[in-house]
């Protein structure tokens, strides 16, 4: 019963370390101006409103990385968003120079469309029948 105890005890803590690992590492990728703005900005956006429904609501999962090289430092997120028609995957780029972060791109991929960010419009769907398309395949595949 002692040993059963001491692996239960284990396990426990074990689950709490990783919690807590997982809190801050996303704290870490979401306290920044460019995570936060680009969130909002979609959030707030019809398009994307009616692309996944209202009202669109953030998942606590999220891919991300920050890196820098002492001068400047780049980010990129994969943000899971959700609504009342559906779900989608917000992607966010951005750097941050002189103490300021900039969002350089967003978009979102929902229903195999993707729709991009245009600074001073909002996000915009391709023309209709269009597929996401991801980079080329440089082996030529």
């Amino acid at each position: 019963m002692r040993g059963a105890l001491s692996v239960l005890t284990g396990l426990v803590g074990l689950a709490l370390f990783m919690a807590l690992l997982w809190a801050g590492c996303s704290t870490f990728l979401k306290n920044n101006g460019a995570y936060e703005r680009g969130v909002a900005t979609a959030r707030a956006d019809p398009v994307v409103e009616k692309a996944l429904g209202a009202p669109v609501r953030e998942s606590w999962f999220l891919n991300g990385s920050i890196e820098g090289d002492g001068m400047t430092t780049r980010g990129s997120w994969l943000v899971r968003l959700s609504g009342e028609r559906g779900a989608g995957t917000l992607r966010i780029a951005g750097y941050k120079a002189d103490g300021d972060w900039r969002v350089v791109s967003m978009a979102l991929d929902a229903d195999d469309v993707r729709y991009v960010y245009v600074p001073g419009v909002g996000f915009r769907a391709p023309a209709e029948g269009s597929a996401v398309e991801g980079p080329p395949d440089i082996l030529g595949h």
